[in-house]
């Protein structure tokens, strides 16, 4: 009987630890993958994709013209996604692409 109890108690614990160890099945998770959309911050390395409307102010009227990205540059860089900087007034060129991290 004291066996018994002494097994139910320990093979928790030892599967719990053995789901903590990294092992090589666990890698995959501790890397870091790239960032697919921007950073919100208009680093020069988020760039806006699509074609390019025209220069505007205001975030709103961007979106309100069917634009999904504000670039600061004309040459799309340091862009930011219209709906992150809705009440700003600093949008520059309204592109019709979305924001990306290059």
């Amino acid at each position: 009987m004291q066996l018994s109890r002494l097994l139910l108690l320990l093979l928790p614990g030892i599967s719990i630890a053995e789901g903590l160890d990294p092992s090589a099945k666990q890698e995959g998770f501790l890397k870091l993958e790239k960032r697919k959309g921007c950073s919100g911050n208009r680093l020069n390395t988020d760039e806006c994709q699509g074609n390019r409307i025209r220069a505007f102010n205001s975030f709103h009227n961007c979106q309100s013209a069917g634009g999904h990205c504000c670039a600061r540059e004309k040459t799309r860089e340091y862009g930011l996604d219209v709906r992150k900087g809705v009440g700003r007034e600093d949008c520059g060129y309204c592109y019709t692409g979305y924001c990306k991290s290059v």
